[in-house]
């Protein structure tokens, strides 16, 4: 998403194996890219609301917003199912990460995994710029491990 602003009611993405039965680890759900004028990157976007909606990813990134826009995210009621095959995709997954100086919103976030035995898929916001992340309401299913706020 580029030069404008959008607001997804509804929706799921969803990450396709590739033909040897792997998955991308540069996949990205919702991608929020930079302005291809870089003098003016509050041109990037506007505001932002992702709403109602459902992603499976297996490597990569849920969302990723390096847009470096000052105008706000806001992420509600959605739901990110974190599917990591190996203990290696599970350390490159991200849910979100935020290289933009604009507030981020979250309000009624779900995250939740189904791993198989012996991967843990530990839920990661990466906030690099900006104000603290908004965390209205955010629930993470026990039995994946402990929120980590850090940046790759």
């Amino acid at each position: 998403m580029r030069n404008g602003g959008a607001e997804i009611d509804g929706g799921y993405v969803g990450q396709w194996p590739r033909a040897d039965g792997t998955y991308d680890p540069a996949f990205i759900g919702y991608h929020l890219t930079k302005s291809l004028n870089p003098a003016v990157a509050w041109m990037s976007r506007a505001n932002i609301i992702l709403r109602d909606f459902h992603a499976e990813i297996h490597d990569g990134w849920m969302v990723k917003d390096d847009s470096k826009s000052t105008y706000p995210v806001r992420i509600e009621a959605a739901q990110f199912q974190h599917l990591p095959q190996t203990a290696a995709a599970a350390a490159r997954l991200w849910s979100i990460d935020s290289d933009s100086p604009g507030q981020l919103v979250l309000d009624g976030l779900s995250l939740t995994a189904s791993t198989p035995t012996g991967v843990t898929a530990t839920p990661r916001i990466c906030r690099r710029q900006g104000p603290p992340a908004d965390v209205r309401s955010l629930n993470r299913a026990p039995w994946m491990g402990q929120l980590e706020w850090r940046c790759p």
